[in-house]
């Protein structure tokens, strides 16, 4: 399974590419810190785990942006609105082609593997 793994902050990087090693040891994480490298690329995934404010983007735009070069599931992995994000919010981001959110303040990483498990 190759990922591709769009996030900036270094200590969530750290904590998401151990949980992926360890639950999927044959995985490929390919690391993106900008969202603009990960949309030039051309290579093909399987999945994309993204966090929604990132150096060169923010908000449901990423995900209409990543959306707009692959059909493939999205993973939002986000701390943008806190612990409660408001429907409106998850309404908008369903829209824009998001597959899954998770909340970095609720259970996300805990829920990240069964998340990936879902689309294997």
């Amino acid at each position: 399974m190759k990922i591709a793994f769009i996030e900036d902050d270094n200590a969530d990087v750290i904590r998401i590419k151990e949980l992926i090693t360890k639950s999927f040891p044959k995985s490929n994480l390919v690391y993106f810190i900008y969202l603009a490298d990960f949309l030039r690329t051309d290579e093909s995934y399987d999945l994309v785990l993204t966090d929604l404010r990132l150096p060169d983007e923010y908000g449901p735009s990423v995900i209409s942006r990543i959306r707009q070069v692959t059909g493939k599931p999205i993973i939002v992995l986000s701390g943008v609105g806190g612990a409660e994000l408001p429907k409106a919010i998850l309404t908008t981001l369903d829209q824009a082609g998001a597959t899954i959110f998770l909340s970095k303040y609720q259970d996300g990483f805990e829920r990240l593997t069964d998340a990936i498990k879902s689309f294997l």
